[in-house]
C-alpha cells in the first residue's frame, strides 16, 4: 500500500500503447508466473494472436475509497479455433501484454484473474479482457 502513497496521482488514468500481438492463458493451466514470462503446463495451452491497434486502459479508483485498479483491454483478433474459444469464452486467464517499446508484463495472477468475453463476427472476434487488482500494471 505504500506505492499508493508515494505516487497515487501518476497512475491515475493511465493508458498504455500495446504492439499488435497478444498472449493469453486460462489461469488453470499456469505453472508459475513472473513479471514478464508465464510458464505454462503445456505449450498449447498458451495463445498467441495478431491483433489491430490496442490501448491498455487502467484507472485508480482511490479517489472513491476504493482500493483498486479497472484494468481493461479490447482486441480484434482474425484468427481463433474453435478449441481457444472454448477455452477462452467467459474464463478467468492471464495475459502477457508487450508495448510497442519490447517491454513485456504479465496481466492477472490467481488471486486477481483476468475475465476474457468474446464478441464473434463473420471474419473474426474482439476479446474484451477486464480486471480489478489492488496494484497498477507498471511498464
Amino acid at each position: 500500500m505504500c506505492f499508493f502513497q508515494i505516487c497515487p496521482l501518476k497512475y491515475k488514468n493511465m493508458k498504455i500503447e500495446l504492439c499488435n500481438k497478444i498472449k493469453i492463458i486460462p489461469v488453470q493451466y499456469v505453472l508459475t508466473q513472473t513479471a514478464e514470462y508465464i510458464i505454462p503446463l503445456a505449450n498449447r495451452h498458451i495463445m498467441e494472436f495478431t491483433t489491430d491497434g490496442n490501448e491498455f486502459k487502467q484507472e485508480s479508483a482511490e479517489q472513491n475509497a476504493n482500493p483498486y485498479f479497472k484494468q481493461s483491454l479490447e482486441c480484434t483478433v482474425k484468427r481463433i479455433t474453435v478449441e481457444q474459444t472454448h477455452l477462452l469464452l467467459n474464463s478467468k486467464v492471464m495475459v502477457i501484454l508487450e508495448t510497442t517499446k519490447g517491454i513485456k508484463r504479465v496481466w492477472g495472477s490467481r488471486e486477481y484473474r483476468v475475465t476474457c468475453n468474446i464478441e464473434f463476427f463473420p471474419d473474426g472476434a474482439k476479446l474484451k479482457l477486464s480486471c480489478d487488482a489492488v496494484e497498477p500494471v507498471i511498464f
